[in-house]
């Protein structure tokens, strides 16, 4: 269900938007509908892309925090330790 959320979030900011620049520009609102459906695919798309986009960079992080938490467990090790360590 999060991305449906994301999807329709950015899908909304689209529709807002769309109808938004129509109102600046003192058009009628619902005179091409297809120009709305089309605004709102396009920024539902981004929202898609923008959740994975988000997924990924979550991952990317805790493996970085994991990475570095082993790091500085091999730091911590006394020093009679870290040869026998590096052997393994």
């Amino acid at each position: 269900m999060p991305v449906f959320s994301w999807v329709a979030g950015f899908g909304a900011v689209g529709f807002i938007t769309r109808m938004y620049a129509l109102g600046i520009q003192k058009r009628p609102l619902f005179d091409n509908l297809g120009g709305h459906a089309l605004s709102t695919l396009a920024w539902g798309g981004f929202g898609y892309w923008a959740y994975y986009a988000n997924e990924r960079n979550v991952a990317q992080i805790e493996q970085r925090k994991q990475q570095m938490a082993r790091i500085r467990a091999r730091e911590e090790l006394p020093s009679g330790d870290k040869a026998e360590a590096g052997h393994h």
